[in-house]
């Protein structure tokens, strides 16, 4: 492992993007609160392996922003093995790394297994994660004890996964504020998990559904569960033709029981 800037850079400076090589530097210089920005750098494998070699170094880092990259699993092991040594890092935007479809999963078991500590922020929005892969960064949540936000929103391929992943981890302890799975391809069958999470959890304040496959039974299993949730402030149904007048009225119903403490955003 590098021990200095000067030997990172012997090691991995012809190969890396330039960016990177800047972002290196810094990592090592460990300054206070150090946020590293390299979004839509069309990152590669080799990029993310000189980041995380240099962020094993590091003590400071609050934020690592790498969305829009083109790396899969060799890169995402890298950074996954380099997390389990961090306790700075507290948000990681991996947005839009279409390429990232299965190496979420050596990321998601490094979060669960304690890498990471005070992580709060992790957007994995329009990852091409399928269903099994979206289930296990949900259920990662549980050993995320700081999370108050996750994005697996445009996964359209995750179906009921990302739900599933989700109430596991909130079942096994997690406590995220907001959630976003807006466009994850999910069902009455995802939305029920989910419904049957919230009637427990006391944590949550934001919940986006939009853009999903829900229908009227979907629809109504939510709204039960509303009424019993006391945290929920805010849950967000927009584009979603499937749920009925039937639906619509058992939401608007949980609402007035709420006595104006939750709105239902459905436009």
């Amino acid at each position: 492992m590098a021990a200095t800037f000067e030997q990172w850079s012997a090691q991995f400076s012809a190969q890396v993007n330039f960016k990177v090589c800047n972002a290196a530097e810094r990592l090592f210089a460990n300054d206070e609160g150090c946020r590293i920005y390299l979004a839509d750098k069309k990152l590669t494998d080799g990029d993310v392996r000189g980041v995380a070699a240099a962020l094993q170094c590091n003590n400071t880092l609050t934020n690592l922003d790498m969305g829009g990259a083109s790396f899969g699993r060799p890169g995402a092991q890298a950074l996954a093995d380099a997390l389990r040594s961090n306790t700075s890092l507290r948000e990681l935007h991996l947005r839009y790394t279409e390429t990232l479809a299965d190496g979420a999963i050596p990321l998601a078991e490094a979060l669960r297994g304690g890498g990471a500590p005070m992580l709060e922020v992790l957007n994995l929005t329009g990852c091409g994660l399928d269903g099994e892969t979206a289930c296990v960064v949900g259920e990662c949540l549980a050993g995320c004890k700081h999370v108050v936000e996750v994005s697996l929103s445009q996964n359209e391929g995750c179906g009921d996964g990302a739900a599933a992943g989700i109430a596991a981890g909130i079942a096994a302890g997690a406590t995220p504020r907001r959630v976003n799975v807006h466009s994850c391809g999910m069902t009455d069958k995802g939305l029920g998990l989910l419904a049957d999470a919230l009637r427990r959890d006391t944590h949550m304040e934001q919940l986006n559904l939009s853009s999903n496959k829900f229908s009227d039974v979907g629809a109504e299993a939510l709204a039960e569960a509303l009424r019993a949730n006391t945290t929920l402030r805010r849950v967000m149904l927009v584009n979603s033709p499937g749920i009925g007048q039937r639906g619509w009225a058992a939401l608007q119903a949980a609402v007035e029981a709420r006595g104006g403490a939750l709105e239902v955003i459905d436009a």
